[in-house]
């Protein structure tokens, strides 16, 4: 008697108690199937408490009767009952459970249950999910209103449209790129470098960083680009150390040119794209002298030589990833290998799955086999398998350049209205012809949008760009003017006068060479009336 009593019990607890829910809760359970667990985006901000219940539907109880409690798992053969506050959607996914016995159950809202949000607190007395507040019924804590019911407050970087949608006890507030984080992060800390932005080359400057990487001691490693050095900032440090390089532009096996691209792995040894003597270096953690483990050190488009290089990554084999951006493609160099295979792109610019332009910045998720690749010509994302490189997807942007959520542009700023109209003035008035720095080859999609500009308000086209050979950028210039020797560059067109416009102060660089040739803007400004006054001076 006693155990057809006990069976017929268990029945009908299986089968009035989720009536009985319904009616005082007006909410119903999603269960899943048994073997998955709940895995939270953010355990320590979503786990509410942990409890021995004799049974699912006990665990299903005490969620419903939680008043934050959103999601929940619980393992039969463990008896342990997880809750959590959250989206199941969003906040978390389901994953395999190492229990086959254990279920995962997420509470689904409905508007009847909010209906007096608002109204006085009697219109809420025993409804679970609104409290008290200043005598009215209002949300829970972390959760708000969104006009039918209450909805969980999301986390850092989730996107939103005002701030009430964040976890303000976290101290999220909805930020002007509508995402949820802390108002910090809209303030930076200079963690390298001169705090005021001004270049320089000492232990504590930096002149044109281009890439970066922190290895596990939290050390910060930075490509010097303009001073042909890679130097490593120490967590709270700001006087840094040369790791790579000497300071000095040049071709040696301790000298660097135009270093961009950086990668250091889990020993701290550092590889780096050397952009103009075309070649990766690879220096051994506190090795004075680098080697060569990519490239020939010679210009080329084959699959043993290179154009400046971008970007520069690395998996556990050793295997070194290269991104070629104006051969429009990236290829992979294994280890003491003499030449490279391709994993993205054909060489040829485009913007089908199968092509690239111009792609710059890397991401590897070797775990994955994932090479996320920043088709720059093309606004997008593409991600590459690498053990099956045949085609590209599109995971961000694609859709031309801009500004919507769905869209991308290539973040290199231009050159403002106010400076196009003083470098006008300037050409209009000596007849000058404009020259850019070597530099900008690293930046053709740039450079081409500059030239579109100038085309729009009736400056001449480009003559081109300097030469990169040489140490400085006075070198540079000078070996541009030789190379012409004042000789006929266009029919109608002959070097008599010139000078160079630039923020960094070559006169104080060189005053020999650019004594009476150069006139120094502003940083902050740019080209001024005070610039465009003395240019036309020096050219008349």
């Amino acid at each position: 008697m006693l155990n057809r009593y006990f069976k017929i019990f268990i029945l009908i607890e299986w089968i009035w108690t989720p009536v009985y829910l319904q009616m005082i809760w007006q909410s119903k359970t999603k269960i899943s199937d048994a073997g998955f667990k709940f895995s939270p985006i953010d355990e320590q901000s979503l786990f509410l408490f942990q409890y021995t219940a004799s049974s699912l539907i006990t665990c299903t109880t005490i969620c419903h009767s939680t008043t934050r409690c959103r999601i929940f798992d619980y393992d039969d053969q463990t008896h342990q009952c997880r809750l959590f506050e959250g989206d199941l959607t969003t906040m978390g996914s389901i994953i395999v459970s190492s229990s086959s016995q254990s279920r995962v159950g997420s509470i689904q809202m409905s508007g009847q249950q909010f209906l007096n949000v608002g109204q006085p607190c009697s219109f809420c007395q025993g409804n679970t999910y609104l409290i008290c507040l200043n005598t009215t019924c209002q949300c829970p804590l972390h959760t708000y209103f969104d006009g039918i019911i209450c909805r969980s407050q999301r986390l850092l970087g989730a996107t939103c449209n005002t701030s009430r949608e964040c976890r303000t006890d976290l101290n999220y507030t909805c930020l002007p790129r509508q995402q949820c984080g802390p108002l910090s992060v809209l303030n930076g800390v200079t963690v390298a470098g001169n705090a005021n932005g001004a270049a320089g080359s000492t232990s504590s400057a930096l002149n044109n960083p281009m890439g970066i990487a922190v290895d596990s001691y939290g050390s910060i490693y930075v490509s010097d680009y303009n001073n042909s050095r890679v130097i490593r900032f120490q967590e709270g440090s700001l006087n840094g150390t040369i790791v790579a390089g000497t300071g000095t532009a040049g071709s040696s096996n301790m000298q660097l040119k135009g270093p961009s691209g950086i990668h250091v792995d889990s020993s701290s040894n550092i590889y780096v794209s050397d952009s103009w003597n075309y070649r990766v270096m690879f220096w051994q953690k506190n090795a004075f002298n680098g080697s060569r483990v990519a490239g020939t050190g010679v210009y080329g488009n084959s699959f043993t030589t290179f154009d400046t290089i971008a970007a520069v990554v690395v998996d556990s084999l050793r295997n070194i990833y290269i991104s070629d951006p104006f051969h429009n493609r990236v290829v992979r160099w294994a280890m003491n290998a003499s030449t490279s295979t391709l994993v993205a792109g054909t060489g040829i610019a485009g913007n089908n799955n199968q092509r690239l332009k111009e792609s710059y910045g890397l991401y590897l998720d070797e775990s994955n086999s994932d090479l996320y690749i920043a088709d720059t010509g093309n606004s997008r994302i593409q991600l590459y398998k690498t053990d099956n490189p045949n085609n590209g997807t599109t995971v961000a942007g694609g859709n031309g350049p801009g500004t919507g959520s769905n869209q991308l542009n290539m973040p290199v700023g231009i050159i403002s209205q106010d400076c196009l109209q003083h470098l006008k003035t300037i050409v209009d008035r000596t007849s000058a012809r404009i020259v850019l720095s070597s530099s900008w080859k690293l930046f053709p999609k740039s450079r081409a949008q500059i030239e579109s500009r100038f085309k729009d308000i009736g400056i001449e086209p480009l003559l081109g760009w300097t030469s990169s050979r040489g140490k400085t950028r006075v070198d540079e210039i000078y070996y541009w003017l030789k190379f012409f020797d004042n000789k006929t560059i266009e029919d109608d067109i002959s070097i008599k006068k010139w000078i160079v416009i630039d923020d960094m102060d070559l006169l104080k660089l060189d005053k020999k060479r650019m004594e009476n040739h150069f006139v120094l803007t502003e940083e902050e400004h740019g080209i001024t009336d005070e610039t465009v006054k003395e240019a036309i001076r020096l050219l008349s």
